[in-house]
């Protein structure tokens, strides 16, 4: 594996460090310059990602008519305190009419899902939903398609057991791709940092159990909000019709090496336990809730295992800090800022390995 590239070590996430971004209509040929986006749609908004959409274009873009989508009537209060000057709506995927009444009017849209969602249904009715509506310009969807791998390439017990994230981005891609609507796909080919902390059960006991020693890259789900958003704020008409992989630049490692960070960081040792029956044992339970169905240990296990298989794909890209203007966050600086939570533990049983699943609408 080649080495880490070099970059600063203390965290950069505000407006006051200096904005490399390409943004401006400077560099940009006259011909590829488009007119900004009067309104933005964030479904998705009490998500992971979805706040940092929202966030981001509040920020810079005051003038931009901000919708946030939420499933839960109860989250719809809480959010519009967050973001007092955006329209606070509920709509669900699976729910054609609510969907309609959303995207009506609606220049960009944010799209991410949450793992086993019927994404033939959801994407379909956002299609439709956004043809009548007749006013999209952009849609940027995230995607966890990790491997860039055709479905026939994709092991049967995965796609038997229904879904996630082994196929389901596959499907989504599909039935978005022949809507012929102006879409930027963001390709999550890393997992999130905010994973580690599904595990802090496991890291007060000193363990971390895992079925192999995975070898992944790593990215802040904050700042892929803030990509989606520049990408929706940005007057360069080309991103529209591309496909990024995105990852932090950086930390592309192996778990054993990311539990050794963790020991640095938090001051004590955290075992690395590679054990298919004892991921099982100890996760299958939780997954199996977290997935709505039996079996959720394996389906994990034979993921990673299918991951394994094809790692070799894995590259560094530069792609987030050029569309952020700015070095992404490490996860040495990630694992600093979250170390009082990383080191109280939790009452609720960890999740085992980081894996890119992404957050409920």
């Amino acid at each position: 594996m080649p080495p880490p590239r070099e970059a600063p070590q203390a965290p950069v996430h505000t407006s006051r460090a200096r904005d490399r971004s390409n943004i401006s209509t400077e560099k940009i040929p006259q011909q590829f310059v488009r007119e900004p986006l009067s309104s933005i749609l964030v479904l998705g908004a009490t998500g992971r990602i979805g706040p940092a959409v929202a966030r981001h274009v509040a920020t810079t873009a005051p003038g931009v008519k901000l919708r946030l989508v939420v499933r839960s009537p109860a989250a719809v209060a809480e959010l519009q305190d967050r973001f007092p000057t955006s329209e606070v709506v509920c709509a669900d995927y699976l729910d054609r009419a609510s969907l309609h009444g959303a995207v009506r009017g609606m220049a960009g849209i944010f799209v991410v899902t949450p793992t086993f969602l019927d994404e033939r249904s959801a994407m379909t009715n956002l299609v439709d939903a956004l043809a009548a509506a007749g006013s999209v310009r952009h849609v940027v969807r995230i995607l966890g398609d990790v491997l860039n791998v055709p479905l026939h390439r994709v092991p049967q017990v995965l796609r038997d057991y229904g879904g996630g994230t082994a196929i389901q981005h596959m499907t989504a891609h599909d039935v978005l791709e022949s809507s012929g609507l102006p879409i930027t796909y963001l390709n999550i080919a890393a997992t999130y940092m905010d994973n580690l902390l599904r595990m802090r059960s496991m890291l007060r006991a000193g363990q971390w159990i895992t079925p192999i020693d995975r070898l992944i890259g790593y990215v802040d789900p904050r700042e892929v909000g803030e990509i989606a958003a520049r990408l929706l704020l940005s007057p360069d008409s080309r991103h529209v019709g591309q496909r990024y992989n995105v990852d932090n630049g950086y930390d592309l490692m192996r778990n054993s090496e990311t539990a050794r960070m963790l020991s640095e960081e938090l001051g004590r040792p955290v075992e690395l336990v590679v054990s298919e029956q004892r991921f099982i044992e100890e996760m299958g339970p939780r997954l199996d809730r977290q997935y709505g169905r039996e079996g959720g240990g394996r389906y994990m296990v034979e993921y990673l295992k299918f991951e394994e298989a094809n790692e070799v794909v894995w590259r560094r890209t530069d792609f987030a800090e050029a569309i952020l203007g700015r070095p992404p966050l490490r996860l040495r600086q990630w694992i600093r800022e979250h170390r009082e939570l990383l080191a109280a533990g939790s009452t609720n049983p960890g999740l085992g390995p980081p894996h890119p699943d992404h957050p409920t609408v």
